[in-house]
């Protein structure tokens, strides 16, 4: 029988938007909407994926991915969810370059 080991879960904080498009949106359509920043890394809703906040959170954990939670809500890093969920890289690549653009406009 192998030794059963548990690795410390690293959290982080960021700093958190909302996109807009100007329509009126449902509250599930708002947090889907939402990314952070921190330590530079772009995090996005678990969500997005369309799995439940519980089985995000057990693949994040069981490969020591950093994350947080805000509201209730998981965040988990863009690199993680395009490497494991490759169907999403053009929404991701979408939301990136809004990020992008905010997190640029506070640096000047």
């Amino acid at each position: 029988m192998s030794k059963k080991t548990a690795t410390r879960i690293e959290s982080v904080e960021g700093r958190l938007y909302r996109m807009s498009n100007g329509q009126e949106l449902s509250e599930s359509e708002k947090n889907l909407m939402r990314f952070a920043w921190a330590e530079d890394v772009l995090y996005l809703p678990g969500m997005i994926v369309g799995a439940s906040e519980p089985i995000m959170l057990l693949g994040v954990a069981y490969e020591g991915v950093k994350h947080f939670f805000e509201d209730g809500m998981l965040f988990v890093p863009a690199n993680w969810l395009e490497e494991n969920f490759p169907q999403l890289r053009h929404p991701i690549k979408t939301i990136r370059e809004c990020a992008e653009g905010v997190r640029f406009q506070e640096q000047d």
